[in-house]
């Protein structure tokens, strides 16, 4: 069905199509138009059938079943069934509204997700959000930063500035307040600009503590048309509150005083001296880079372009806090050393924080000209025991993640990425396999899978087993001549239960195998009800993810892929196309041996 929720069909009373919309074409394929049941999944079609023989004019029929979709699978819709007219009841003629129940969870659960990342980077910004409806001069500040909406302001812009000027505040500063207004009443598009208030003068009633009104406030905002609205929304963070910096005079002198941060040899001194001191403690080194920064210079001039850079140093800040230290170690290139004992998880969610910030405040715009980060990470000790190596295992990860497609952050990871140094591999520079020491990466391992596995048949088909489970991170790899002949498996954690591939004999999983060879289960959820044997066997065996190559030489057999624990993601693409390259050749190979 693509990305399309809802569609509409049409059918008379012997339930064929008369009439269907362009969403319904690509929903089910080249079955548009003929017997509407066929569509319909046969255990479903009674259900239909009695909703629309029953079917009164002035109601609504509501009934979920599972449709026939153009890539041969079913899935679930929800349908409304109801006679537009009267003249249309008297003739049997039924209008159908379906909506694809699983496109829809899918756009739910995405919608939740951004709205959690949002909210979650909203609580740590240190400021606020407004919106202004500039039809109605209506300006809302609110507070999230405890976790809960507070309005601080609401009223007319009028009423607003009004409210300002009973603040103590410099020229400049009443300057750079005029260009805000300037820009929520008559901008175009995106702004960015610093604004403070200094002391309230006597008598004045403010939500802003003592301490708030220390600091600067970066203001980003954004028009936008909604509902027939001209409305700017945008966000205002506090500036300097947070981002632990270090005090001493000898790291001022270190400083990028441009943009408060410490300068390239500042940052690379308090990386080797915490690389040098935290032994046994994890430090992450990061190498953050703006993606497409020349653009916002050629387009707006280098003076937005530091605005920028400072938004962005900001964000980083805030995402950091006290865990770590920000540095600049080029024109839009900064280093990031977090140093405060997180493990993998929290430094995670620290560059996921960080991406999703900088995407949300300057995200890919309009003419090409919005900005976004890319990030590669490497961890002492596990990765490199000094500053060099470190660096430069961040550096290749870094571009890694221009490679595929930016905005993106890449933690090293031995097992995933190889030995990116190239300190253990063989003659022919490739990673090496047989070593109990050695790096090993998936490309490189596949790369080096044909040669000792079928042309100088040094690897057997148990460790061939034991090397894909262990290198692409499952619990289990199951190899089988027939069906239940099993000929070599290997498990993480084994389970005493009866290993066989009999479900693939079931005729709706046959099926489902595509034009690789291969069944692809993301989830068990996907295959319950339509393929019971299968459904069955995986819940027998605890088994949630699966990969089944179907063999094709002499009799066949089968290769099982097997993750033993829920996953909220699916098969990465290129797992599942070094799998079936990897299962092709045990297969090849398994019918030349026996």
């Amino acid at each position: 069905m693509g990305a399309y929720i809802s569609a509409h069909v049409v059918i008379d009373a012997k339930y064929d199509i008369k009439l269907c919309d362009y969403q319904f074409t690509q929903m089910v394929g080249k079955r548009n138009f003929g017997y509407f049941g066929f569509s319909i999944h046969p255990d479903d079609l009674p259900d239909f059938k009695a909703a629309a023989d029953s079917l009164q004019y002035g109601e609504n029929k509501e009934l979920v079943f599972h449709l026939l979709m153009a890539d041969e699978s079913y899935q679930s819709v929800a349908a409304r069934l109801y006679y537009a007219t009267e003249s249309e009841a008297q003739r049997g003629i039924i209008s159908v509204r379906l909506f694809n129940l699983e496109v829809l969870d899918s756009y739910v659960s995405e919608t939740e997700e951004k709205i959690l990342e949002l909210s979650t980077y909203l609580t740590l910004t240190g400021g606020f959000t407004f919106s202004y409806d500039k039809t109605t001069d209506y300006l809302v500040i609110e507070d999230l930063t405890s976790g809960s909406e507070m309005e601080l302001y609401s009223g007319t812009l009028q009423d607003w500035k009004a409210h300002v000027e009973e603040f103590e505040m410099s020229k400049e500063a009443g300057k750079n307040l005029e260009d805000m207004y300037v820009h929520l009443q008559n901008g175009k598009d995106k702004f960015a600009t610093h604004i403070s208030f200094g002391k309230p003068k006597k008598g004045t009633i403010t939500m802003l503590s003592p301490e708030m009104l220390k600091y600067s406030f970066f203001v980003s905002g954004k028009h936008v048309a909604v509902d027939n609205k001209d409305m700017v929304y945008g966000f205002i963070s506090l500036e300097g509150a947070k981002g632990r910096q270090p005090a001493s005079m000898q790291n001022v002198q270190e400083m990028d005083t441009a943009f408060d941060v410490l300068n390239k040899k500042g940052i690379t001194d308090f990386a080797k001296t915490k690389i040098g001191t935290k032994m046994g403690q994890l430090v992450y080194l990061c190498i953050v880079d703006i993606d497409n920064f020349k653009n916002v210079n050629d387009i707006y001039g280098h003076l937005y372009g530091d605005e920028v850079i400072r938004g962005i140093i900001n964000i980083m800040k805030l995402a950091v806090d006290d865990r770590g230290i920000v540095g600049r170690i080029g024109g839009d290139e900064f280093m990031i050393i977090l140093d405060r004992g997180m493990n993998y998880e929290e430094a995670r969610k620290i560059l996921q924080l960080l991406r999703a910030n900088v995407e949300w405040a300057y995200g890919p715009e309009k003419k090409n000209i919005g900005v976004t980060v890319s990030i590669g990470c490497a961890e002492y000790p596990d990765n490199a025991d000094n500053y060099q190596d470190l660096f430069a295992i961040a550096d290749k990860m870094l571009y890694r993640a221009k490679e595929k497609g930016k905005n993106r952050y890449i933690i090293y990871e031995p097992e995933i990425h190889g030995d990116v140094l190239h300190k253990n591999t063989d003659k022919k520079g490739l990673p090496a396999v047989n070593s109990q020491e050695g790096v090993t990466n998936k490309e490189g391992f596949a790369m080096k899978f044909n040669e000792l596995l079928v042309e100088k048949k040094t690897l057997s088909f148990s460790v061939a087993v034991q090397r894909i489970g262990r290198i692409f991170g499952l619990d289990e790899v199951d190899l089988f001549k027939a069906p239940d002949d099993l000929y070599s498996v290997w498990e993480k954690e084994p389970d005493g239960k009866p290993k066989n591939a009999q479900f693939a004999l079931e005729k709706r999983c046959q099926d489902a195998f595509d034009e690789n060879n291969r069944l692809v289960i993301d989830t068990i959820r996907n295959v319950e009800g339509f393929y019971p044997m299968l459904y069955e066997y995986m819940q027998e065996r605890n088994i949630h993810v699966m990969l089944v190559y179907r063999c094709v030489f002499k009799e066949g057999g089968y290769c099982l892929f097997i993750k033993k624990r829920e996953s909220s993601r699916k098969w990465a693409h290129e797992d599942v196309i070094l799998l079936t390259l990897l299962a092709h050749m045990m297969d090849m190979e398994l019918n030349y041996r026996v």
